[in-house]
């Protein structure tokens, strides 16, 4: 399952958002066809009218496009371009889980389809698997009975139920072997091998086609496999080594038939056995051990046994010695299993699980996180933030923040690219965090698209270390977004440091500064006025009046004002009286003068306020009638 990974809503183009919207419509109005058939029956007038509507619905959605809805088909749920477009976690009577236990991998509604082709379809996920008429039937069958023109599906090639999403198929498909083969043992990478299936008349022989590449013949022979456009040399054959943890079909469902009929003792039993195993022998045994655990553990989430899964890995990190004596070599084993279980995919699995669980039933999902590595804090950092917020979710993360120490700077990227709440939570726990790779994390934060989490990214920088993030306030005083600008300003005006200064004053001098609104050129110059002596350049603005100055001049001359007031200037009081007299005087200007002259007859603390008003809000306070 990938809900958790994968792109984000806001990468995709309108039409695709479109598609995307229209897809989740599509499946609430089949929800509806669903319920209706259980309360009224299939011929109810209700079930007919809903009908028509998920029929309209499906017509809206592939309008004007080209490709029309294309879903991959996953454990749980249909996804478009990346994207859940629904969902359903329980495997007991969920055609979704049925279509990818019987390997259908994508689900395709051209457009052009029909009203009959659409009601077929539905016929078919309403299927009763119960029914012992059914028993040599699976969804591929079906689908291929209903002769489709406009429904296409692909089926994979192979049996993959016993790899997970993100396994290495080479290890269960004949294309993928060939693979292995030319690469001479060399890694080997993810080769995604599908049959496209369309509903067609049978063949010659009236059968309907295979929905599994099984190679083999009639009468149960194995087939001979045409390998001539394959290009391997003899010399690659002869080099080729085979994995020594494959698993095969047969293999698998003798695994899936151990873990589906064993007992509680008998299971944890056995995956002890397969620990002592892999202690007591080479490298290999390791591997295969692992690949083995791994694959009981999908098995058991897949089937929705937490309590099993909880009391077999449970059992497994308590294997550390003869009567709880630490041996270093169990220890080191146990931390290499844990360190494969708690992959992306069953982090992926487990926060689904913890999502949709009951308050009762929830600590057994956290148990299950708490069993795993610290190496599993970037999986779980990512899936954590598809929780809802409440308790679960806090509890999460608060875990998080006990093993992210080896992963902040991963877990940090995280943040160039999630949501505000996302961010949010993940910021709370960096925050605390004096560690060098919290700048990075800072960085992506702040090369969020989101203004919320860039800003919330500058309000928890620790106060007593802003020197450390000088580049990074730096930059933010230039960011596309104004309360950025405003924040980094205020931040950087406690840094009275050459380079602050020199880079403001490099700012207002600027062409585009002109453009800049005057709450905002007020912050300027006062941060300027507070991080060096610029006394000079403002008392030569403030001199500089012109009968035909624009208004872009007047801002930066009451800006001047302003500034020299929070220097306390006195050489600038002449002025200030000065200007205050002019008939012909600019608003702002006069503004910033009357401002100034009660400004330095202040105490500190009103002066203080006065302060924060410039920053706070952009405005001058305390002006004398």
């Amino acid at each position: 399952m990938k809900i958790f990974e994968g792109r984000g809503e806001d990468t995709l183009s309108p039409e695709e958002r479109r598609l995307v919207e229209g897809s989740r419509t599509v499946f609430r109005e089949l929800d509806k066809v669903l319920k209706a058939i259980g309360l009224y029956g299939l011929e109810h007038q209700g079930t007919t009218r809903f009908r028509a509507v998920f029929r309209q619905a499906v017509m809206s959605t592939i309008a004007g496009s080209e490709d029309g809805m294309n879903l991959a088909v996953g454990p749980y749920e249909f996804t478009l371009h990346d994207i859940a477009v629904y969902q359903n976690p329980n495997p007991d009577k969920n055609f979704i889980y049925r279509f990818f236990q019987d390997g259908i991998r994508t689900l395709h509604i051209e457009p052009g389809v029909s009203d009959d082709e659409l009601d077929a379809l539905v016929d078919v996920l309403l299927t009763n698997w119960e029914d012992p008429a059914l028993f040599e039937d699976d969804a591929v069958t079906l689908l291929w009975s209903k002769n489709f023109e406009h429904i296409t599906y692909e089926v994979m090639e192979s049996f993959q139920d016993a790899a997970p999403a993100d396994a290495d198929l080479k290890d269960y498909t004949v294309t993928g072997v060939m693979e292995r083969v030319k690469e001479a043992g060399g890694p080997s990478g993810t080769v995604n091998v599908v049959g496209q299936g369309r509903s067609a008349p049978a063949g010659a022989d009236g059968r309907a086609p295979e929905a599994f590449g099984s190679g083999s013949m009639p009468g149960g022979g194995r087939g001979v496999v045409d390998l001539s456009a394959a290009g391997v040399s003899p010399e690659e054959v002869d080099a080729f080594v085979e994995s020594p943890f494959a698993m095969d079909e047969h293999e698998f469902l003798v695994l899936k038939r151990i873990v589906e009929t064993a007992g509680d003792a008998t299971l944890e039993k056995f995956v002890e056995i397969l620990f002592r195993v892999a202690l007591v022998d080479d490298g290999e045994a390791l591997e295969r051990v692992t690949s083995t655990i791994e694959r009981i553990v999908g098995l058991l989430l897949m089937s929705d046994r937490v309590d099993d899964l909880r009391r077999v890995l449970g059992k497994l990190r308590a294997l550390t010695g003869p009567e709880g004596e630490l041996l270093f070599e169990n220890l080191q084993t146990i931390s290499t299993l844990f360190a494969c279980i708690g992959n992306a995919d069953f982090v992926d699995r487990v926060i689904l699980g913890l999502e949709t669980a009951t308050a009762e039933r929830a600590p057994v999902y956290l148990y299950l996180l708490r069993l795993l590595e610290p190496q599993s804090a970037i999986h779980i950092a990512r899936a954590a933030g598809r929780l809802s917020p409440g308790e679960k979710r806090n509890a999460v993360f608060d875990y998080l923040a006990e093993i992210i120490g080896g992963s902040i700077r991963e877990v940090g990227r995280l943040l160039q690219n999630c949501n505000a709440p996302h961010a949010h939570d993940l910021i709370r726990i960096l925050r605390s965090i004096d560690h060098p790779d919290v700048v990075s994390a800072i960085n992506a934060a702040l090369q969020n698209h989101d203004a919320a989490v860039r800003l919330e990214a500058l309000s928890n920088l620790p106060a007593d270390r802003l020197n450390a993030y000088l580049p990074q306030l730096l930059n933010a005083s230039k960011d596309r977004a104004k309360i950025i600008r405003n924040k980094a300003l205020h931040m950087l005006a406690r840094l009275a440091t050459p380079q602050v200064h020199l880079h403001l004053m490099q700012r207002v001098r600027e062409k585009d500064f002109i453009q800049v609104e005057l709450d905002e050129k007020r912050r300027f110059f006062a941060a300027i006025a507070l991080t060096g002596d610029p006394s000079e350049y403002f008392l030569g603005l403030l001199d500089e009046r012109s009968f035909f100055s624009r208004r872009d001049d007047e801002d930066h001359r009451a800006c001047a004002a302003m500034g020299l007031a929070l220097r306390m200037s006195a050489a600038a009081l002449p002025l200030f009286e000065r200007e205050m007299k002019r008939k012909l005087q600019s608003d702002q200007v006069r503004e910033a003068c009357a401002w100034a002259l009660q400004h330095v007859r202040q105490n500190k603390e009103e002066r203080t306020r006065q302060l924060y008003e410039i920053f706070f809000r952009g405005v001058l306070s305390g002006v004398a009638s």
